[in-house]
């Protein structure tokens, strides 16, 4: 089977599966620029500052200092191991983005942008998933795979991230399905389509 073939079958399988267990996502809601974002937590994950309040440092040790942190999940299993990153999904925001709101050919910008940036140092780079509302490349590189995402949501605009420690194959399935169905969870708990 290949690489793609395997991508869309766990896609589809996390989706199924969420969708299964529970038919509606525990959702958070945080204000951004005025505008309230529905930020849904997938099956299987948890914020660890709701279990222990004290990992709210590490958290913003790994948040750039230009960003907003707005989400941080992690599967239970990895919740020992916070400092690491073992795996994990967030959702940021540019702090000098946060309080302006972009018209739609605003985030085509955005979306171009990211196509044309060459992260440092990665040995793998591309896009592997798109919507009207949303952009997700992947890197592979420093001995992880992250898939960073631009959801436009409300006139924002969104960093949503998927990460796995790992270079193997199967760290890069998990971070691009997880990466595909945690997008299209947020912009359906905001109402945004996710097809065209």
């Amino acid at each position: 089977m290949s690489t793609a073939a395997r991508f869309a079958l766990l896609a589809a399988l996390t989706l199924t599966a969420a969708g299964a267990a529970h038919a509606q996502p525990k959702v958070n809601y945080v204000t951004v620029g005025g505008q309230l974002i529905a930020l849904p937590v997938p099956d299987g994950f948890l914020d660890p500052r709701s279990v222990r309040p004290a990992t709210a440092r590490t958290i913003d040790a790994v948040t750039p200092v230009d960003n907003r942190n707005l989400s941080y999940l992690v599967p239970p299993e990895d919740l020992a191991r916070l400092e690491s990153q073992a795996r994990v999904l967030k959702v940021e925001i540019s702090k000098q983005y946060e309080d302006k709101d972009f018209p739609p050919p605003a985030f085509e910008a955005f979306r171009e942008d990211l196509r044309k940036s060459q992260p440092p140092n990665m040995e793998h780079v591309r896009i592997f998933d798109e919507t009207r509302y949303s952009i997700s490349r992947l890197t592979i590189g420093a001995g992880r795979a992250t898939a960073a995402s631009l959801v436009y949501i409300r006139g924002k605009v969104l960093y949503v991230i998927s990460s796995a420690a790992g270079t193997d194959p199967d760290a890069v399935l998990w971070t691009q399905a997880m990466s595909h169905s945690f997008v299209r969870l947020i912009l359906e708990a905001n109402q945004q389509p996710v097809k065209d």
